[in-house]
């Protein structure tokens, strides 16, 4: 038998394990791949920790916040990079610390070896254990969201602290991603929930100063010095979230309505059946009981009912808002930008969860049903199933396997898996779902490491770069030459090798007046137009040349 002081060490040691375990099994990715995303979050960082570049855009700084150590601890890229996959890990390992502690709220009672089974499956999650190999804003989110979520528990029954900090950590998510505001929002409508039941004004407007104050110091403090530090050419930002209205503007036609209404249908088809059925198991466990939302405090559902707000509010909010944005970028028409899931993945660790301590159940069996709708909803809409960006859908294992026998093959056989899940044993259902996760996992980091190795011979003119110049040369990204995304792309892999130099955006004309260094662009045979230019090199799969003065 252990010890009460060797049973606490649990939650600790197991999150290790757990973060170790990702950190390895992401081992093989050698470098970032999803240009600008990726990209740009390793650029705020590198703004961060004290190298100006020209990268500005409208991604958010707070994942870039905690990777910026590794631009000190490191000079290298690749090893910059490895120090942001063991960050990555860390973050994993709160994500699965965090699901420890929600489940001794959830089940407080289960036995403990019965809950870390549970937590573990749920962590096995492939969005969560796929995104550690990527330098993406939603290995923070995750984490950080599920401590909102116990700091709004904690805040229910105690003072000002407890509201203090989840003032703090609530408006730290909004750091992270904007679509965090409609988690803002739900945090704001379950603590007036609070308030109207137990009278805790005070405590409420301590909580509503430090939620406006982190989102008013990020908006008019941090976004403007990130940018300041990224906009060395002086030239314009590259944003890339559409304003609040161009995001509404499809609810003024029937046609964007129809489109809207698919883009929901699609999203809630990857996650009944992508999660094996959890997803709904664990929303019916956490449905607030409206027969008793507004009796007197006393009665034993009101956690229940006000963690369930937020919850469902946030959810629902973020789907809406990831549909809405979807379909107002008439070039999102990707597959997976149809059934999109990376916004949300970072917000329903507390839902999976909960389907998980429920399991056995009938209940799971409304998934089928509920995935049959809504693929038809969607399938009515969409044209074809094009080339998918695996990471905005990773537990969608079936498109691995079954790409060409379509939406229709892959709802029988989750459906399948889902029956089995119902009618087995716990144990053997708590299998099968590991199972998938690990499997789902596995297909995406091994295509993800292949990926990667080839997505690294884009650094080559950089890093070539690198050997021949020394850190502090202005180096020039002829951007006006580049007429494709592919090509405007090599930006972010040259700003990232090169980010103690002074790598800009600028014109041919500028670099021959401003920069000491090379100039990569996509015009050919400039020495024709400028006999004093020499050409040093070409990037592979179909990168600039690069080009210096003789």
């Amino acid at each position: 038998m252990l010890k009460n002081n060797e049973r606490q060490l649990i939650p600790y040691v197991l999150s290790i394990i757990a973060g170790s375990v990702v950190f390895a099994v992401n081992s093989n990715i050698t470098g970032p791949m999803i240009q600008p995303d990726e990209g740009s979050y390793l650029a705020i960082a590198a703004a961060i920790a004290g190298y100006p570049n020209d990268l500005a855009g409208s991604y958010y700084a707070g994942y870039s916040v905690l990777i910026a150590p590794a631009f000190w601890l490191a000079v290298e890229p690749q090893d910059i990079w490895n120090i942001v996959r063991v960050i990555n890990a860390i973050l994993f390992s709160f994500t699965y610390f965090g699901l420890y502690l929600l489940a001794k709220y959830f089940s407080p009672s289960e036995a403990l070896q019965h809950r870390v089974i549970a937590i573990t499956v749920v962590s096995l999650y492939p969005a969560w254990v796929i995104i550690a190999g990527y330098s993406s804003s939603q290995v923070a989110f995750a984490p950080v969201f599920l401590f909102t979520m116990l700091a709004y528990l904690r805040a229910i029954d105690r003072g000002g602290l407890s509201w203090f900090l989840l003032g703090l950590i609530s408006g730290f998510l909004y750091w992270i991603h904007p679509t965090a505001i409609v988690c803002n929002i739900a945090v704001v409508l379950g603590g007036f929930y609070i308030v109207f039941q137990k009278n805790r004004f005070k405590v409420f407007v301590i909580f509503l100063l430090t939620l406006g104050g982190m989102i008013f110091i990020y908006r008019l403090g941090i976004a403007f010095l990130v940018e300041n530090h990224m906009s060395t050419s002086g030239l314009s930002p590259s944003y890339h979230y559409p304003s609040v209205m161009y995001t509404l503007s499809p609810l003024l036609s029937l046609e964007g309505i129809r489109e809207v209404t698919a883009r929901i249908a699609g999203q809630v088809f990857y996650f009944s059946i992508g999660t094996v059925g959890l997803f709904w198991l664990g929303l019916f466990a956490l449905t607030p009981n409206l027969n008793q939302l507004l009796n007197p405090i006393t009665n034993n559902l009101f956690h229940k009912n006000a963690f369930a707000i937020v919850i469902w509010f946030s959810l629902v909010g973020t789907i809406m808002l990831t549909a809405l944005m979807f379909t107002s970028v008439v070039e999102a028409q990707r597959f997976d930008q149809w059934i999109y899931g990376r916004y949300v993945e970072g917000l329903v660790a507390p839902i999976l969860l909960a389907g998980i301590l429920n399991i056995p159940s009938k209940k799971i069996l409304w998934a089928i049903p509920i995935a049959i709708f809504c693929a038809w909803v969607f399938y009515s809409e969409i044209d074809g199933y094009s080339p998918v960006l695996h990471v905005n859908i990773p537990a969608l294992w079936q498109d691995y396997l079954f790409h060409e026998q379509g939406i229709w093959w892959w709802l029988i056989i989750g459906s399948l898996l889902i029956l089995v899940v119902a009618i087995v044993s716990q144990p053997i259902g708590l299998l099968i779902i590991a199972i998938m996760f690990s499997f789902s996992s596995y297909l995406h980091i091994n295509e993800h490491v292949t990926m990667s190795k080839n997505e690294k011979k884009r650094w080559l003119l950089a890093l070539n770069t690198r050997e021949n110049f020394k850190p502090g040369t202005c180096v020039g990204f002829d951007y006006l030459t580049a007429e494709t995304y592919t090509q405007s792309s090599f930006r972010f892999d040259f700003g990232f090798v090169l980010y103690d130099y002074k790598f800009q955006r600028t014109s041919i004309d500028r670099w021959l007046k401003e920069c000491n260094g090379p100039l990569f662009s996509y015009t050919r045979n400039l020495n024709h137009q400028n006999a004093d230019l020499y050409l040093v090199g070409a990037s592979p799969l179909g990168g600039p040349e690069a080009w210096i003065k003789k």
